[in-house]
């Protein structure tokens, strides 16, 4: 919560965006090589080699306001 952007006030709702408010760029790109890190490999039907599975948090899509306009 140290780098919170909106606050329920601010933002006029009790979801924020983000989970807590707050978004920190670099902290996102750590998550995402975290996520890289635990990909899985899938095997998809009609394909030769495995594909690379990977769960992203997504918690950034949150906290883009133009995605929630979109």
């Amino acid at each position: 919560m140290e780098n919170i952007i909106f606050t329920e006030e601010q933002y006029g709702q009790e979801i924020l965006p983000g989970i807590d408010g707050s978004y920190d760029r670099d902290k996102c790109n750590m998550q995402m090589e975290k996520d890289l890190r635990k990909a899985t490999p899938v095997t998809v039907e009609g394909e030769d080699e495995p594909t690379i599975h990977v769960k992203y948090c997504r918690a950034c899509e949150a906290a883009c306001l133009v995605g929630k306009i979109i």
